[in-house]
Order: structure tokens, then sequence, then C-alpha cells
């Protein structure tokens, strides 16, 4: 069954204050070794992202359906699409959906002429728009509309600098996550390991331009999520991105 699917079934419990609350949502999958992953709720949501991540009971091999090996199974967690399968969580312990746990407050609304990035990072940083357009510039058509702007992973890794946890040693950026947020306060999870280039390579990415022309009153810098069903992972008016590192399962 998809994750999704599963998570849906079980009944996931949201804030009907806050828009779209979902989006600030993730899920951590947790295998008995302690490797973790998570995954935004918005990634695997059919409405946003879309992924089809599985939990999966059994395999193909030569044309038969069989379980999974001891060292896989009975149940594993998997990203179907991603460059490498750092995100597949062999032998599933647990999943618990939990709240970001931003902090980062909303400015009551209208245009941010800046953004920080701040958090699990090295150099966090204000930025304006000439700081943006002084970074290598990437572009996306998105249903149309040509977006110009910066890779959200180039701004976090390279720019900023992504802080792991010591003690995480194996794909350590697979628990972390970023949180977008709006100057309405409107917030969107967006994991590392969907945007990193060796796993899901999601081309997110902090626009400043569309067609041409500045944002308008969509702010300084907009998230962009290239390939999203609908735009509900878009956040206009960015005040912030916070880098955060998922704590290990509730005992």
């Amino acid at each position: 069954t998809t994750l999704w699917q599963l998570l849906s079934d079980a009944g996931i419990q949201l804030n009907s204050a806050n828009r779209n609350d979902v989006l600030n949502r993730y899920v951590l999958a947790t295998a008995p070794d302690g490797y973790r992953v998570v995954f935004s709720l918005g990634e695997i949501n059919p409405d946003y992202g879309n992924k089809a991540s599985l939990v999966a009971y059994a395999e193909t091999v030569n044309g038969a359906s069989v379980s999974l090996s001891d060292t896989d199974g009975p149940l594993r967690v998997t990203a179907p699409g991603d460059v490498r399968g750092g995100r597949y969580v062999s032998m599933l312990d647990r999943l618990e959906v939990r709240s970001s746990g931003s902090t980062l407050a909303g400015i009551g609304g209208g245009v941010s002429p800046t953004f920080s990035v701040s958090g699990a990072v090295e150099r966090p940083v204000t930025l304006d728009l000439a700081a943006l357009q002084a970074m290598p510039a990437v572009t996306q058509d998105v249903n149309g509309s040509i977006y110009t702007g910066v890779s959200l992973w180039t701004l976090l890794n390279t720019e900023a600098g992504i802080k792991t946890d010591p003690a995480t040693t194996h794909n350590p950026m697979l628990s972390m996550y970023a949180v977008a947020t709006g100057s309405d306060g409107y917030k969107t999870v967006v994991t590392l390991g969907e945007i990193h280039p060796n796993f899901g390579n999601k081309p997110a990415m902090i626009a400043y331009s569309v067609n041409g022309e500045l944002l308008d009153r969509n702010g300084m810098a907009r998230l962009v999520m290239p390939g999203d069903v609908r735009n509900g992972r878009f956040v206009s008016n960015l005040v912030g991105i916070e880098v955060m590192q998922a704590a290990g399962p509730t005992p």
C-alpha cells in the first residue's frame, strides 16, 4: 500500500486553524537499528508532490511475487524514482507523523523584502533580492510560467552549509528537513532527502522572478516546487527557511 494511504487510513490529526496544515507535517520512518528517514506529507500527498512511496511487504522476483527477504522485511518503506535507495527503510519498525516544530512567525502578511536561513546551518544568513541575484541562477517552466531563481538545494547546502548531526553516521541528511514560512505564517515542510541530488532530486527553487518580471505581490522570494499537482507547497512572500533535524522515535 502507499505510505500516504496507510497514514490516511490511520487518521492524520491536523490543526484546522492552520491553512493546509498537512503541509507543515512529516512522517518519520525508523528501522530497528535506528536508521531514520523523513518524508514530508506534502511530498507523498496525491494533491501535491504525489510521490508514490510504498510500505512494501512483497517484491517481484523472476515474475513471481514473493515476501521480502529477512534483511529487507517483513515491511519496507520505498521511494520509487529516487536516484539512490537511501530513503528505503528496511525492516520498518515504526512510523510517526509529526508537526514541523517550526517557531518562526509570520509578519502579518504583505510583501517581505528579505528572508532568513536559520537552524541547522553553518552560516545563518538574511538575503535580499541583490543577494539572490548574485547566486547561480536556475530557471524552471511551471505550467507555462518561467520562474528564475536559486536552487533550494544549492542555497541550503552550498551557501548556508547544512549542519548534520554527528551522532547520525549513515545518510544523516535523510532525517532532516526545511520549513519555509511566508509573511502570513503559512508553512511548508520540504525534506532534504526530497531535494538531495542523490535521492529525490526534486528541483525545488527560491524564485525571484516569473516570465522576466519580479514577483510583485508574491514577494521578493517564493518557494516553488516544480512538478507538483497543485501549488499548495509554493510559499509566497517568504520570510524564512529553518533547517531542522528530526529527533529519534518517541519512546
